[in-house]
């Protein structure tokens, strides 16, 4: 039994297909069914169950047992080669929204790998959407998750970090946007939005005020908005941490809060509900951290 096996069959329990499975190792389907099968025939027992017409691979009664030992073994060996090639550091791998980790915790993570909170991690860092961040964390590629929106799942735990209040961006040239407190919806004319969906409950506010009226555009990436905010009259909502940074990159935008306020965008955690063993030292090491930096973070509401 080795550790190709292993990664092979957990996969395929993960996607529920050989086919699915070899895609995703990067191998070909043969070479997928030849490990599983030199596995059952190390083990002494079947894994799946075979039959023709069968779409999506079903577990025997021993291949559910075998589960959670395939995943102990993995573990293992990933410990294994950490402690072998690394210099003693907490191993652990987060998956981000691109807007959180540039614009909220990207000094976090640096303090962590330069061991500047008394604590130094080998970090490793996706950026991904909150769907396949979720898929992650339910198939433990990643130990830690930060996602905006929730795919509730039993294997998946479930922390409110923080809120971000939402501010009206406009393009202010001859300054007399300055003596402006904020902005009521009303005054806003959505053919002039700049539209960009941040959440489900942002949306349904949305609606109330605009119903289904049609934005000047539509953007699902914050960093365009940015290049559109090119004249007076077009605006864009966007949280608090994004307004900061083009606020910093043209002087000549201006935040504004709105007199009815739409739902803070909440951010939360997510972990799987049985961690990997060797990076159970990690994450609470590391919840610990996070929590001192919410805390001391001046821009962010804690929940």
């Amino acid at each position: 039994m080795d550790i190709l096996q292993l990664e092979t069959f957990l996969e395929i329990v993960n996607t529920k297909s050989i086919s699915e499975a070899s895609r995703r190792l990067f191998i070909s389907q043969p070479t997928a069914s030849h490990r599983l099968n030199t596995l059952e025939e190390e083990l002494g027992f079947p894994l799946i169950e075979r039959g023709k017409g069968v779409r999506k691979i079903r577990l025997t009664p021993f291949g559910e047992k075998f589960i959670p030992v395939a995943y102990k073994w993995s573990d293992l060996w990933k410990d294994l080669q950490y402690q072998m090639n690394s210099q003693y550091k907490l191993p652990l791998a987060i998956g981000c929204t691109e807007s959180m980790n540039i614009h909220v915790f990207a000094p976090f993570y640096k303090e962590l790998q330069r061991g500047q909170r008394g604590h130094a991690f080998d970090l490793m860092i996706r950026t991904e959407r909150s769907t396949e961040i979720h898929r992650m964390i339910e198939n433990r590629d990643l130990d830690v998750g930060f996602v905006y929106s929730l795919h509730p799942n039993t294997n998946i735990l479930i922390t409110p970090l923080f809120a971000e209040q939402m501010l009206v961006l406009r393009l202010d040239e001859s300054g007399a946007g300055a003596e402006r407190e904020q902005y009521h919806p009303s005054e806003l004319d959505t053919k002039y939005e700049i539209y960009t969906n941040w959440s489900g409950d942002f949306q349904m506010w949305h609606q109330n005020y605009w119903n289904y009226a049609s934005p000047f555009v539509t953007l699902d990436s914050e960093y365009l908005i940015i290049d559109y905010l090119d004249s007076p009259e077009l605006w864009a909502i966007v949280p608090d941490s994004v307004a900061r940074v083009f606020v910093q990159r043209n002087p000549l935008i201006r935040a504004y809060p709105l007199a009815e306020n739409p739902p803070k965008r909440v951010y939360y955690k997510i972990t799987h509900r049985v961690p990997r063993e060797n990076r159970l030292n990690s994450l609470q090491i590391f919840s610990g951290l996070l929590a001192e930096f919410i805390f001391c973070h001046e821009d962010i509401s804690s929940l």
